[in-house]
């Protein structure tokens, strides 16, 4: 393999393409751990002809570092308050020895989505969960109603899949009305 570069930059990609040539780049991509696991994701909407709906979503995600124990610990769900609403109907924490602990009501919060943005619509519920540790897994089912639609008389749903959030079940169930 010939490379030729000059000033510090070249250095840098002729010492990486040399750790890549030896296969030493690739144990970094090798030891990747994700932070938490979606076990289970069930997502059932009511589509009205007039473009509002009503989704019902369950998940269960599982914490596989510490890390994640601590982002799932505080879960939050976002949401547009003056297009929509949002109720948190079920939340607990599964413990790896299979013990269940319910997520007391008043654990169960709304706020302010963004910091120092008070003249903001959007919202999040904030869930804390219970003794999260790294093999615990967390549940949540909520209901939330698309009371305006983005587009008038039309219905638009988005879901986003990250590489780095491995998914064991995801479910999406779309009922519409006629019209």
């Amino acid at each position: 393999m010939a490379f030729t570069s000059k000033g510090r930059f070249g250095f840098v990609v002729s010492a990486l393409t040399c750790l890549a040539g030896l296969g030493l780049g690739s144990q970094a991509h090798a030891q990747f751990q994700p932070s938490f696991t979606v076990v289970n994701s069930v997502e059932t909407i009511h589509v009205r002809a007039d473009g509002q709906y009503t989704q019902f979503s369950e998940a269960m995600m599982r914490a596989e570092t510490r890390k994640g124990a601590e982002g799932l610990g505080d879960f939050k769900i976002t949401f547009n308050e003056t297009l929509e609403t949002l109720e948190v109907e079920a939340a607990y924490t599964l413990l790896p020895d299979g013990t269940r602990i319910d997520v007391p009501p008043e654990k169960i919060r709304k706020q302010d989505a963004y910091a120092g943005t008070e003249y903001s619509d959007s919202k999040q519920m904030v869930i804390i969960y219970p003794q999260m540790d790294v093999g615990s897994t967390i549940y949540v089912r909520s209901r939330a109603h698309q009371k305006i639609p983005l587009f008038p008389g039309h219905f638009f749903f988005a879901q986003y899949f990250s590489p780095e959030r491995p998914v064991e079940n995801a479910v999406f169930n779309i009922i519409t009305e006629p019209g």
